[in-house]
C-alpha cells in the first residue's frame, strides 16, 4: 500500500518553524509594547452604553430587570402538574438529576418566566431562571 512507502521526517520542518518563531517573537513582543506606549486609552465611546441605560437600571418591557440580581424564583405550583416549563423539558430533569418530578410551576415575574420543578417534597427540586 501507499502507507508502507511513505517516510516521515518531522526534524526539519520543526526545525525550521520553531527558529522562526524564535526569531519573530521577541521583535514582535517588541513591537507591540512600543505601538501601545504607557498611556492607557482613553476611548469615551466604549465608555457609554449604546442604548442610553445605566448599569442596573431595569429594561423597559422585560419583565425581571426590576428585581436584585440575587432574585430566586418564587415557590409556585406545587401540586400543578399540567403547567409546563418553556424551555426545559421535565423528563430530561428527572433523568439528569435521579429525583422523579411530580409537578411544574411558573414565575411570571422572569421574561422568560422561571421555571419551579417540584417533587415529592415540600421544597422544590430544581429552580430554572434565565436572565
Amino acid at each position: 500500500m501507499a502507507l508502507s512507502t511513505f517516510r516521515f521526517s518531522p526534524a526539519r520542518p520543526v526545525a525550521r518553524a520553531s527558529a522562526g518563531v524564535m526569531l519573530i517573537g521577541p521583535l514582535a513582543m517588541a513591537g507591540c509594547s512600543a505601538i501601545g506606549g504607557d498611556k492607557p486609552e482613553q476611548n469615551t465611546e466604549a465608555q457609554q452604553p449604546k442604548d442610553g441605560l445605566l448599569p442596573g437600571e431595569p429594561v423597559q418591557g422585560v419583565k425581571g430587570t426590576e428585581l436584585p440580581v440575587d432574585t430566586l424564583p418564587a415557590p409556585v405550583g406545587l401540586g400543578d402538574s399540567e403547567t409546563r416549563c418553556p424551555y426545559l423539558d421535565g423528563e430530561w430533569l428527572q433523568t439528569t438529576t435521579g429525583q422523579r418530578w411530580t409537578a411544574t410551576g411558573l414565575d411570571g415575574r422572569f421574561d422568560p418566566p422561571a421555571c419551579v420543578f417540584w417533587s415529592y417534597e415540600d421544597v422544590p427540586q430544581a429552580q430554572v431562571m434565565v436572565r
